[in-house]
């Protein structure tokens, strides 16, 4: 607090002393604007609400007006289909005492329909020719489809007259429906009159009058009286659209059209919400000819009639939203820029950076977080150099560690050797083993340095295993198989002489008999430098393997051929870097997985290190 204390104090005079909460009440204060922009909404609603309910007010009476054409149309071509169903003639054709005509009655019997047909003063009118079939109870069906009336034997119309009769016919005797069953039978735009009737004679023998007349007879007398109303249409008790100025809707149902049901149609004339909630059904029921009249009418005409306050209301709330606008971006941004800078600054402190500084402007909650973060980076900066300096003097005394381990016990034992060979006159082994030493103590020093080039490094091994081989009589056979490309790479200094190490004294040196081989390897894997030490000792088994590389995986290894190595692999180059063990057939292998260095790319595993 005290350090807290005198930043503050150097920060000069108070007068900007503003808190963060009271730029966030600033903010709150300007949101009254938001009352304005619900108001308006309030107002364009209720504008909208009311030209809606106008215009479904007059569509409903423009529907209304539709009542009496459409009753006297239906009447019109249902007192054909009566007269058909009670005429003599009908009767006779139709009857079951048919086969009991003679054949001159049978022959005669059409023609007295067909004159039927043009006695009618509906169908003589221009544009009202109608289509006759009478389908008996039989199964006899007459036609004039292909012209005359007469017994119909072509598969089309006795096709049409089938699929027809398979529909229900609904409550009072006859239906009226599009003729939907496929254009190639019937157009699309044909409207399907049916009354059923029974015999004189039995009244379990019903015949069936069927009437089929373009729809585009009835579309001039539908169409709203002196309005130019679009998308209307006209539905049956099933709810399917009969007659409609959009040919697309004839036939369809209109719940899969609007998402209106039939049930929706509870009063007499109402309005009701599309699917598409862009658009209003209005619709009209009349009772007693069990159709429906229905208009779509688009929200944006009830939008378009109250353009006036609209614009008026859209004017000022826009007025009021440039205000907030300009205002939120100031507020924001004094309030967000300290809180961006202290984001940057924490970013560049997490990627290493302990220089950075907060120093803020203000004395507010932001500035004592700036401040506290700044006495925080000090800290930090202060404890990442104390665990540097301490990793690298542990770093050194860990290898400063392992040549003390390695040299003085190699070099008592080498110099033994030496006045041994002497004192049996062998003075050219004595000069062989003397320059052989002197280059692997000059390969160990390596001028101080920590990383060496892989060709020193190998070097280094071949002149450990030349000493030994001088002890040993040559009974170790050591071979190199090193990747030409991986000898100009650098990599810790003393990292395989360990290794090959226990893989002689741990390995070879348990073999009863001969012919002990130690392996060397370096080969380029990806992006990383694999070396490999290969022994045909007596070694350790896989389990053993196993938890050693367990062991090594936690560092919890110890000796100077496996935890020191493996914890100066991962002390340089991360935990995904390690020494591992495992054994392939009569061979032993230790493998170690290092990046590829280059010499100029050596100190960022250095610095790592430290």
């Amino acid at each position: 607090m005290l350090f807290l204390n005198k930043r503050q104090r150097g920060n000069g005079p108070k007068k900007n002393k503003t808190s963060l909460r009271s730029r966030i009440l600033l903010l709150f204060i300007a949101m009254w604007f938001i009352v304005t922009v619900v108001l308006a909404g309030i107002a364009i609603y209720t504008q909208v609400q009311a030209a809606q309910s106008s215009a479904v007010q007059n569509s409903a009476a423009q529907l209304a007006l539709t009542k009496k054409t459409i009753e006297d149309t239906i009447k019109n071509i249902d007192l054909v289909g009566i007269r058909l169903s009670n005429a003599a003639q009908v009767h006779r054709l139709a009857d079951e005492t048919y086969d009991d005509l003679s054949d001159d009655e049978k022959w005669l019997q059409p023609l007295l329909i067909r004159s039927l047909l043009y006695e009618d003063d509906y169908t003589t009118q221009p544009g009202h020719a109608v289509t006759l079939l009478l389908r008996c109870g039989d199964g006899r069906i007459y036609s004039n489809l292909k012209g005359g009336f007469s017994l119909a034997r072509d598969e089309k119309t006795l096709n049409i007259a089938r699929l027809i009769s398979e529909k229900p016919i609904s409550y009072g005797g006859y239906s009226l429906d599009v003729g939907v069953l496929s254009e190639d039978l019937l157009p699309s735009d044909t409207l399907v009159y049916r009354r059923r009737f029974p015999s004189l004679q039995n009244r379990q023998y019903f015949s069936e009058v069927i009437i089929l007349t373009n729809r585009t007879v009835f579309l001039s007398k539908l169409k709203y009286r002196g309005s130019t109303a679009e998308e209307w249409g006209i539905l049956n008790s099933e709810g399917k659209v009969l007659l409609s100025d959009r040919p697309e809707w004839i036939g369809e149902n209109c719940e899969d059209l609007f998402g209106v049901d039939e049930a929706s149609f509870d009063r007499e004339s109402n309005s009701v919400a599309c699917k598409n909630l862009s658009q209003l059904l209005v619709y009209y029921r009349n009772s007693d000819s069990r159709l429906v009249s229905i208009n779509i009418l688009s929200r944006t005409r009830f939008v378009r009639s109250a353009q006036g306050i609209i614009a008026y209301v859209v004017a000022l709330a826009a007025l009021c939203l440039v205000v907030f606008i300009l205002l939120s971006a100031y507020l924001s941004k004094r309030l967000t820029e300290p809180l961006r800078k202290l984001g940057r600054k924490m970013y560049q402190a997490t990627g290493g950076d302990m220089s950075v500084r907060f120093e803020p402007r203000f004395n507010d909650e932001i500035g004592i977080i700036g401040n506290q973060f700044d006495t925080m980076v000090d800290q930090l900066s202060k404890s990442m150099r104390r665990l540097r300096e301490t990793e690298r003097e542990k770093r050194k005394a860990e290898l400063l560690s392992l040549e003390m381990q390695i040299n003085p016990h190699f070099l008592y034992n080498t110099l033994s050797s030496i006045v041994w060979l002497a004192s049996e006159g062998k003075n050219d082994d004595v000069i062989g083993i003397t320059k052989v030493l002197s280059d692997y103590l000059r390969l160990s020093l390596s001028k101080g340095r920590e990383f060496i080039p892989v060709r020193d490094e190998i070097d280094h091994v071949r002149a450990y295993m030349n000493i030994q081989n001088y002890r040993y009589a040559n009974e170790v056979r050591m071979l190199f198989d090193v990747d030409a490309a991986a000898l100009g790479l650098f990599t810790p200094k003393l990292l395989l002489q360990p290794l090959v190490e226990n893989a002689l004294y741990h390995g070879i040196k348990s073999r009863e008999a001969g012919g002990g081989v130690i392996r060397v390897c370096a080969s380029l894997c990806g992006e990383h430098l694999r070396f490999e030490v290969w022994d045909n000792g007596v070694g350790m088994s896989g389990e053993k393997c196993a938890e050693l590389n367990e062991a090594l995986a936690n560092q919890r290894a110890h000796g100077v051929g496996t935890g020191t190595v493996n914890s100066r692999i991962k002390l340089y180059f991360g935990n995904e870097y390690s020494l591992s063990y495992r054994r392939q057939g009569d061979w032993t292998i230790a493998t170690a997985v290092i990046p590829q260095m280059s010499e100029e790319s050596i100190h960022e595993f250095v610095d790592r290190g430290r």
